[in-house]
């Protein structure tokens, strides 16, 4: 919840920050940044429960994230000063020390795993409040440098992620590396990477189009509502993290309830998506004028808009997990390549049409047909999930 009101609230504060050019520059590095950091993770919440279930070293999972590490950084740069040379080469490079501060990133799922996730808990809310505090004395006292919110970007990431590392006690060891273990796991990975970057791709797709058709302040002001439906999204995919951790616990002991405990799992996903998109609707323009103006008042309409899909969305952050968990690594990766094409053609289709709002149309069809209907047609999966076999 914390880092939902947190990355909203800071959105707001960086509207009011910065200057229309600057802003459209944050939010262009931070979509086309956040696709690349999100690959960065390697599936980490799926791999980490189970070596910590396990109680492997996970030597083969640290060599591979360090080596994304490193690999999606330099995709990053070359994409940007091959594509993106309206923005300063200052700004690109400190945006990409992100990638190196985001390497604990994974923490979260250990906590997770280990039933120590009020620790961590502890640990963001309290990096956040400050950070949140930090950014409401620096617009307070007109504070108008992309530099400042490019730099506490990074640390956000670096302080949650290593002083929960530390805390955890879980070592990073690169020592006992079994190659075939680590054949396996990238096989693995690797359609986890190709899924994810989909996923990334289509979540930031639209934005990016946006920009290339109608200007960064088309961009920016999409980008704000975008944002706040997304921040509702972490409130599902955080809880859906715990009743996947809690089904594969009880997967490996072997309990009768686990299929009755799925299908539990997944109706108080959908009310809780439900109460979100009413919670939405009542107070989306109340929402959008507080936080960043009169201004930014198209932004409403995108936030109702995406908000159509939350229940969904929220259904699909377990089932994508479970599917995974099922061996369905490859199935994944067509299942969310197949729902990019779709995006990314009605996209092409409606933002010269409808502008804006139908950028965000064409983003709630292909999330409900990514987070739910994917699932639902594949018979194998059900099946599975019916008798509880994950």
């Amino acid at each position: 919840m914390m880092k939902s009101v947190t990355a909203i609230a800071t959105l707001s504060l960086i509207s009011r920050s910065l200057s229309e050019l600057n802003f459209g520059e944050y939010v262009t590095l931070v979509s086309l940044g956040g696709v690349f950091l999100a690959l960065t993770n390697i599936g980490a919440e799926s791999l980490i429960p189970k070596i910590i279930s396990k109680k492997d070293s996970g030597s083969e999972f640290y060599l591979l994230k360090l080596t994304a590490t490193f690999l999606f950084c330099m995709i990053f740069l070359i994409i940007c000063f091959t594509y993106y040379r309206n923005i300063s080469w200052q700004y690109i490079l400190i945006f990409s020390i992100s990638f190196f501060c985001y390497f604990y990133s994974y923490s979260e799922y250990v906590a997770n795993q280990k039933r120590l996730i009020s620790l961590f808990s502890k640990i963001s809310i309290s990096i956040q409040s400050i950070s949140l505090l930090l950014k409401g004395l620096y617009v307070y006292y007109g504070g108008d440098n992309i530099v400042f919110w490019l730099c506490i970007f990074s640390v956000e990431y670096l302080l949650t992620g290593l002083i929960s590392y530390l805390l955890l006690k879980e070592p990073v060891t690169f020592k006992g590396i079994d190659k075939s273990k680590l054949q396996l796991m990238m096989k693995d990975v690797s359609f986890i990477l190709l899924s994810s970057a989909t996923i990334a791709a289509y979540m930031r797709i639209d934005t990016l189009m946006i920009s290339y058709y109608l200007g960064s302040d088309a961009a920016g002001k999409y980008f704000a509502g975008s944002r706040l439906s997304e921040g509702v999204y972490f409130i599902g995919i955080s809880v859906a993290n715990i009743f996947y951790s809690q089904t594969l616990r009880d997967n490996i002991a072997e309990k009768k309830t686990v299929s009755r405990d799925i299908k539990k799992y997944i109706l108080f996903l959908f009310v809780l998506g439900v109460a979100g998109t009413s919670f939405i609707n009542l107070f989306s323009n109340m929402a959008i004028n507080f936080l960043y103006g009169k201004e930014f008042s198209v932004s409403a309409k995108i936030l109702s808009i995406h908000s159509i899909s939350i229940a969904f969305v929220f259904i699909g952050g377990y089932l994508s997990r479970l599917y995974i968990g099922c061996g369905y690594a490859k199935k994944n990766f067509r299942r969310t390549f197949f729902s990019l094409i779709i995006n990314v053609a009605l996209v092409y289709y409606m933002i010269p049409h409808f502008g804006i709002s139908g950028a965000a149309y064409a983003m709630v069809i292909s999330q409900i047909f990514s987070s739910f209907i994917m699932f639902i047609i594949d018979k194998e999966f059900m099946s599975r999930l019916a008798k509880g076999k994950i």
